[in-house]
């Protein structure tokens, strides 16, 4: 069991590889009511919160989609997804993502991106976030 000096020196060295090395300059949190925005912020990182539940609509794409942009308008942004895990859910808002920014046009195009980078392909539910080409966000 860790002792709370440990946790929080190994905490430290976390937030300060996000903004040093990674250079991560937005969170963006898709967890419930999550603790770690504070500890995010005292790391000097722009923080945003969009909690979403098991069951992910369209709607709720939409608002992350909002947040994403807006947490991204700066080309030297980088923003990091804070989920508890990378699941179809996180798959399917990503790919959605690509398509709704107009970074990728095609769904297909855009199932192949994320698959080739999470290395397993895509379940039904993430394919079900990805908005067809006639879908508005």
């Amino acid at each position: 069991m860790w002792s709370n000096e440990i946790w929080l020196t190994a905490l430290d060295g976390f937030r300060n590889w996000l903004v040093r090395e990674a250079k991560i300059t937005t969170v963006i949190t898709l967890m419930p009511g999550n603790q770690n925005l504070q500890a995010y912020r005292a790391a000097g990182l722009e923080t945003q919160a969009v909690p979403l539940g098991p069951e992910i609509t369209q709607q709720d794409a939409a608002r992350l989609y909002e947040v994403m942009d807006k947490a991204l308008a700066d080309e030297k942004a980088r923003v990091l997804l804070h989920r508890e895990i990378v699941d179809d859910d996180l798959a399917g808002l990503l790919g959605g993502y690509l398509i709704a920014s107009g970074l990728v046009e095609d769904r297909i195009l855009a199932a192949a991106v994320i698959q080739e980078i999470l290395g397993r392909p895509l379940g039904p539910k993430a394919r079900a976030l990805l908005p067809g080409p006639n879908r508005a966000r």
